[in-house]
């Protein structure tokens, strides 16, 4: 079993990232401080090896004797394992948790509201059971940091939060069929325009499907699974894997879900290019009517380069967890209680 950490003195901290969250501070600063209550100035760099078991202990002998380490690394050699027993029996001390959820704290500080009604207003259930995930992961993230120091609450919130998570995809599923019968919808409408505005109609179609429920419900569970994340303690690189390619998978297929209200988008354009080519008109006709095309083909990109954007910022937070919880080393650094980690 590979040791939680191995303590350090270093020389600085930066460049690193700041944790910003006033209550993993202060239980930082009192850990230090109870654990070493000399030299306050100096720099404490903790290093958490890939694989590490996340166990805190005391060290009670050698040289580096009261600091809570399952034991000490050195030139890739356990050193000092003698003398272990494990500390806060009841409040267990997850400093890598903490870096952790100090870094993701910025992706997770709200989530969006629901920006359309329901999709029938007789679908109470559906929407009581929406309501009551916003309200789990709002109020679950909200005491979070708590929740990683007091182990008695961790398991009936974790059990919340699976059940959230678990109601959360059921209305994903829901909310993706029947954005599917949306962009059918639309599709369908747009093969049959023939109207000189076509162009403004398909981008102003594709517009409005960027507020549907689906990615409201996208971004729940995505949500919901970074809290699981931090509940569970599961940083393994399965775990974390497992979560993103179901992640990656659901925005894909939501993205190509999409392209159903955008029919035949490329003999769209090139009937409009071929149309242009072969009109009789001069130069500067020909160059406004180029121009026209161009800015079609510009907004509608832009319209699914947002989507992919908005999508990809409800995931941000577990791609965060996953990219500093894969690196062989998770390097932290302690000054002053101020806690940081390598970016």
């Amino acid at each position: 079993m590979k040791p939680i950490f191995k303590i350090e003195y270093a020389d600085s901290v930066s460049p690193q990232v700041k944790i910003n969250n006033e209550y993993i501070g202060l239980v930082v600063k009192s850990w230090f401080d109870a654990a070493i209550s000399s030299e306050q100035d100096k720099v404490y760099k903790i290093i958490f090896p890939k694989g590490c078991s996340k166990k805190l202990m005391l060290l009670q002998s050698g040289e580096l004797s009261g600091l809570r380490t399952t034991s000490v690394v050195s030139d890739g050699k356990i050193q000092a394992t003698a003398g272990l027993e494990e500390v806060f029996e009841r409040n267990e001390y997850k400093l890598l948790s903490f870096a952790l959820f100090g870094l993701v704290e910025q992706y997770l500080s709200q989530i969006s509201r629901v920006s359309q009604e329901l999709y029938e207003a007789k679908q109470i259930e559906i929407r009581a059971k929406f309501e009551r995930i916003s309200y789990v992961l709002e109020s679950t993230f909200d005491i979070l940091p708590e929740l990683l120091v007091d182990k008695s609450l961790r398991a009936p919130y974790l059990n919340q939060i699976v059940d959230s998570n678990s109601n959360c995809f059921e209305i994903y599923v829901i909310f993706r069929e029947r954005f599917k019968s949306r962009c059918n919808e639309t599709g369908q409408k747009l093969r049959d325009d023939n109207s000189a505005y076509r162009a403004k109609n398909r981008c102003h179609h594709l517009n409005g499907l960027l507020k549907d429920n689906v990615f409201a419900a996208l971004e729940r569970f995505a949500y919901g699974k970074v809290c699981e994340i931090f509940l569970s303690n599961n940083f393994t690189d399965s775990y974390l894997n497992s979560i993103q390619n179901q992640l990656h998978l659901m925005m894909n297929e939501v993205i190509e879900i999409m392209r159903l209200a955008a029919p035949l988008e490329h003999n769209f354009r090139q009937n409009w290019q071929f149309d242009i080519d072969n009109r009789q008109v001069t130069k500067s006709e020909r160059e406004r009517l180029q121009s026209e095309l161009d800015d079609y083909i510009a907004l509608h990109e832009s319209i699914f380069q947002t989507l992919s954007s908005q999508i990809a910022v409800n995931i941000q937070g577990v791609e965060a967890i996953a990219k500093h919880s894969q690196v062989s080393d998770i390097q932290l650094f302690v000054k002053n209680g101020e806690l940081y980690i390598h970016e």
